[in-house]
């Protein structure tokens, strides 16, 4: 009985702990249908407009974020291009965008 308490004692302590993770991996894809992409992609934590410009697509990056966290893609291209721009969060995909005859696409939020 005693080994019992302490076991549901040690599941309730641990549980918890599990729900207050706050850290993301974060990953930003870019695709074109021509032979180059660019964009820009941000996070909150920094406010700084990472730009990417004249990359072979596909094209990812991972960066480490913040629950409540506000994210953005942008990607651009020409107006014959096939555009993707998606973000995955801790590998699941969180947005995503498609779109043919647009310069430009944009997906974004706030990581939940």
């Amino acid at each position: 009985m005693k080994r019992i308490a302490i076991l549901v004692i040690l599941v309730l302590f641990l549980l918890p702990s599990c729900y207050l993770t706050t850290n993301r991996t974060v990953q930003f894809y870019a695709n074109s249908t021509s032979d180059v992409v660019y964009g820009s992609y941000l996070t909150s934590i920094d406010s700084i407009n990472h730009i990417f410009i004249d990359l072979s697509p596909p094209w990812s990056l991972d960066v480490e974020a913040e629950k409540g966290e506000y994210v953005l893609l942008t990607v651009s291209g020409d107006l014959a291009d096939a555009l993707t721009a998606r973000i995955y969060v801790d590998g699941d995909l969180f947005r995503e965008k498609n779109e043919t005859g647009v310069i430009l696409i944009q997906v974004g939020g706030y990581i939940e």
